[in-house]
């Protein structure tokens, strides 16, 4: 029986002057930083090899929309010329 409340059992110890290693937890958080590097480095190859390239493609395809329409726009703009008064 012991006056702590969240107690629940006590361990006599050699000495005041023993120290604990929390082998568990220590074991525990270096498998949750090595999972968590992995599952980084998948995410970082997927991101590299799928995500990037599509976007790169969707980039160069509104690059290219951009292009025809400036294209087609500075043809109109041309014919329109030729409706205005030229400069003498």
């Amino acid at each position: 029986l012991t006056i702590f409340p969240n107690a629940i059992s006590i361990k006599p110890v050699a000495g005041p002057d023993v120290t604990v290693i929390p082998w568990f937890n220590i074991v525990f958080f270096v498998f949750l930083a090595v999972v968590w590097f992995f599952l980084r480095a998948v995410w970082m190859q997927f991101r590299e090899r799928t995500i990037d390239p599509a976007l790169e493609e969707a980039g160069e395809r509104w690059d290219a929309v951009e292009d025809r329409v400036a294209e087609r726009r500075g043809r109109l703009s041309r014919w329109l010329d030729t409706w205005r008064a030229k400069k003498r």
